[in-house]
């Protein structure tokens, strides 16, 4: 499985309500390795990166903000958030303006040594799926009913719970997992 990565109303800054005065507010997943707080109390991670870059290259001020996944499209809706990056999927597109592709992310399952995944059958074997709250993986596995699927709010909860026998498979990005 392939989902697109996008980039959302980023680079409506030369809209008439975007003045090189205005500092956008960016809400990034609090998830590493998206961004997150290191050892030393640094935010980082790779969208960080890319608004930091962005911001020095355009020079329009930014405020990072890291936030829970839950909450990024109520932010961006009523105007608490001007850009995030986030897959594209069609329950968000009557909420955002995409801008563009930045890559293409596999997404994966991941599963105990004893029992491999080959194929999206194998998923049916668990006693039970973990999954990001409000992830969109694919059509066939959103609307699927007969697996039964545990939400968590970030991938380093989905691997605990993985580790510790608590979900027999876990699905996501395959850059954080």
């Amino acid at each position: 499985m392939k989902m697109a990565e996008w980039a959302l109303p980023l680079l409506l800054l030369a809209s008439a309500t975007a003045s090189a005065s205005d500092t956008l507010i960016i809400n990034i997943i609090q998830s590493a390795p998206f961004g997150y707080v290191d050892e030393h109390g640094k935010r980082i991670g790779t969208h960080i990166d890319y608004f930091m870059a962005l911001s020095a290259k355009t020079k329009i001020p930014m405020e990072i903000r890291l936030v829970p996944r839950a909450r990024i499209i109520a932010n961006l809706a009523s105007g608490r958030a001007d850009a995030t990056i986030m897959f594209r999927s069609e329950s968000r597109d009557p909420h955002v303006s995409y801008v563009s592709l930045i890559r293409d992310i596999k997404i994966v399952a991941l599963g105990h040594k004893q029992a491999p995944l080959q194929r999206y059958e194998d998923l049916y074997r668990n006693m039970s799926v973990g999954v990001l709250r409000q992830q969109r993986v694919s059509r066939r596995f959103d609307k699927d009913e007969l697996l039964y699927k545990m939400a968590s709010n970030n991938y380093e909860i989905l691997m605990k719970m993985l580790i510790g026998r608590r979900v027999g498979s876990i699905v996501g990005n395959a850059i954080a997992l």
